[in-house]
């Protein structure tokens, strides 16, 4: 896979900002995704890469679902963690998203059902399921939670709904960072 040099960037600007607010805490996170990787998407949705100069690295995936699914999980965004994961890991979901579209009668996009979860039966999620509200202008999102379990190079994946509506949303850089076992979740950032 090639790795663009500007997606690259923007993925060290972003753990390089979490790693010196961990910094304080004697903590540095590791980052457990690929930061070159946006998300990939399921379902019938139209996706295209767009220059950006307003979200860090300058580039965003565009995801336009239209007409809206019969159901939320129709379409869906992912990203998969490339790093192991152990018990009592305790992990943060960072992503920047922005609504170029919302569905008529709307101010907002709902980003449904968002969590990192285990892709085998029976998909035990190590963050609950969280729904985002994405407006017009650029905003990271965080999550976080606490691995029950272990998990093996390719059985932890970020995923969530977006067939809430006929509405096009902008996805910039994701990143899953790992802060190991015992981490005080209070101290993560949050919405």
């Amino acid at each position: 896979m090639r790795i663009s040099k500007r997606a690259l960037l923007s993925g060290l600007a972003m753990l390089g900002t979490v790693a010196l607010t961990a910094a304080a805490d004697d903590t540095t996170p590791m980052l457990v995704n690929n930061p070159a990787d946006f998300w990939g998407i399921w379902g019938p949705a139209k996706t295209e890469m767009v220059t950006d100069r307003s979200v860090p690295g300058g580039t965003a995936k565009r995801v336009a679902i239209s007409p809206k699914p019969d159901h939320p999980w129709d379409v869906g965004a992912y990203v998969g963690i490339v790093k192991p994961v152990h018990k009592g890991d305790v992990l943060l979901l960072a992503f920047w998203a922005r609504a170029e579209k919302v569905p008529a009668g709307n101010d907002f996009i709902e980003l449904f059902a968002a969590r990192i979860y285990g892709t085998a039966p029976p998909n035990t999620g190590v963050t609950p399921e969280v729904s985002f509200l994405a407006g017009p202008q650029w905003k990271q999102y965080y999550e976080s939670g606490t691995a029950t379990q272990d998990y093996p190079v390719g059985t932890l994946s970020v995923g969530m709904q977006l067939g809430t509506g006929d509405q096009i949303v902008d996805f910039g850089p994701v990143s899953v960072f790992d802060y190991g076992p015992g981490y005080d979740l209070t101290k993560l950032p949050h919405n």
